[in-house]
């Protein structure tokens, strides 16, 4: 089996992160603008976890 460089598995696990990354931003987001009526509530949820 011949061996790989690193480069394409480093570039592949970095592209794969910054998708995860923006895919659960956007996620959140979206979330927050959804439930800003109910943003007291998530914020008690934020305290109650610290």
């Amino acid at each position: 089996m011949p061996q790989m460089s690193p480069l394409p598995w480093t570039l592949m696990f970095m592209w794969s992160l910054t998708s995860l990354l923006s895919l659960s931003c956007y996620i959140y987001f979206t979330l927050n603008k959804s439930y800003a009526k109910n943003s007291n509530y998530m914020m008690n949820l934020f305290n109650m976890k610290w």
